[in-house]
């Protein structure tokens, strides 16, 4: 991948930022579940971008946002009915185009709203700013590396039968899978093991693949083990951390060994703490 670490983050809080449209539409027309999850979004290779749930009339509707394009789509039974490239407008006033376009379909569009219950990063703010021209080799990229994690979570949880399905979550844009353990002798303790792809956040500036085991172990009663590849993140949170500079180019390579080998490690720690 062809690509400095640089051009992706230019072009990150413009993806974010466009993405909260699905995540607006599941806010405003979808029943609010406990864990959020009405926000959230999968990953569609066929279209290059994020869908969102189902909605409206026989919950025939979906928003995405297809990525190298910055392009917002509705779909209709699977079948896209409508886009709108994001260059040149406001999210605000692509909101406002979405919502007049669901008044066609029965929706009300009253009922549409950008109003979130989290906080974004710090970006140049596209609510009142037009989206300039992107920078088509980034949303590419990213296209390819969301594309990669997909495939990679899904292969690796095939056989996991108590594994979320991998979806991408709107606060921090990670997408990311959840395995739910037993909880050993008797105990109430919940146990999981986190496994997913940020595009950058708080923790690392650049691309990441991460596998984090809960509850953090004791890292004064446990020794971390090493890796194959890729390192232990240790600071506010514990996890085992794969970071762009050490895939790219090699993404086939790495990506999907540093997952297998970073969650059985995760399973191993969490078993020897119980």
């Amino acid at each position: 991948m062809a690509i400095h670490n640089e051009q992706l983050n230019e072009s990150l809080g413009d993806l974010h930022q466009a993405v909260q449209l699905i995540a607006s539409t599941g806010i405003s027309y979808i029943d609010t579940a406990p864990d959020d999850s009405h926000t959230n979004m999968s990953w569609s290779n066929r279209f290059r971008g994020f869908l969102g749930h189902s909605f409206g009339p026989r919950k025939s509707l979906q928003v995405g946002i297809c990525i190298p394009a910055l392009e917002l789509m509705i779909l209709k039974s699977d079948e896209l009915i409508n886009s709108r490239p994001l260059v040149g407008i406001t999210l605000e006033e692509a909101g406002g185009w979405l919502a007049a376009e669901l008044v066609k379909h029965g929706l009300d569009a009253s009922h549409f709203t950008l109003k979130r219950h989290y906080e974004l990063p710090e970006y140049p703010d596209r609510t009142v700013t037009r989206f300039p021209n992107p920078d088509e080799d980034a949303l590419n990229a990213y296209a390819d590396l969301y594309d990669l994690a997909h495939h990679s979570l899904s292969e690796l949880m095939q056989n996991e039968i108590n594994a979320s399905d991998p979806v991408c979550w709107p606060h921090h844009f990670d997408l990311a899978t959840l395995v739910s353990l037993p909880a050993e002798d008797g105990s109430a303790e919940s146990r999981s093991i986190g496994l997913g792809f940020s595009p950058g956040d708080g923790s690392y500036a650049q691309p990441y693949f991460y596998v984090s085991p809960w509850p953090y172990p004791d890292l004064e009663k446990v020794s971390l083990p090493d890796l194959d590849v890729g390192h232990w993140h240790t600071e506010q949170w514990t996890g085992a951390v794969l970071s762009f500079e050490d895939f790219k180019g090699r993404e086939n390579e790495v990506v999907a060994g540093f997952l297998q080998n970073a969650y059985q490690h995760s399973k191993a720690l969490l078993m020897s703490t119980t």
